[in-house]
């Protein structure tokens, strides 16, 4: 990744925007991905910065891409068409809910990934 300063703030304010949207531990993510708490913490710090390894794995992991995550644009998403139609539609269906209903639609959603995960 690049050592420029405005590019190294952007990545860190993003990642810590994303992470803290999507209620992710910065512990659990940094296992997840397979580095260091300490080393995500540099990340978050702006003290380090990922090798490109790692910041496609932390792209792919969070679902967002690699420019948005740079700061080179203000789409989180990968191309529109990486997208299956009922998943366009969902984003879409997403995007008309008010700002609350956005929030209580994110939460029915967690819990469906909680039900998932414990089998039911």
């Amino acid at each position: 990744m690049s050592s420029d300063k405005s590019t190294l703030h952007s990545f860190s304010t993003r990642l810590q925007i994303i992470l803290k949207e999507r209620h992710i531990k910065k512990t659990d993510f940094a296992k997840e991905i397979g580095i260091a708490s300490t080393t995500l913490s540099g990340y978050l710090s702006e003290k380090h910065s990922p090798d490109l390894d790692t910041l496609k794995l932390i792209c792919d992991k969070l679902d967002i891409s690699t420019d948005y995550l740079l700061g080179r644009t203000e789409r989180r998403f990968m191309d529109a068409t990486t997208f299956t139609k009922p998943e366009n539609d969902m984003i879409v269906m997403y995007k008309q809910l008010s700002e609350n209903r956005q929030y209580e639609a994110m939460g029915e959603v967690r819990m469906l990934l909680k039900a998932e995960k414990s089998g039911n």
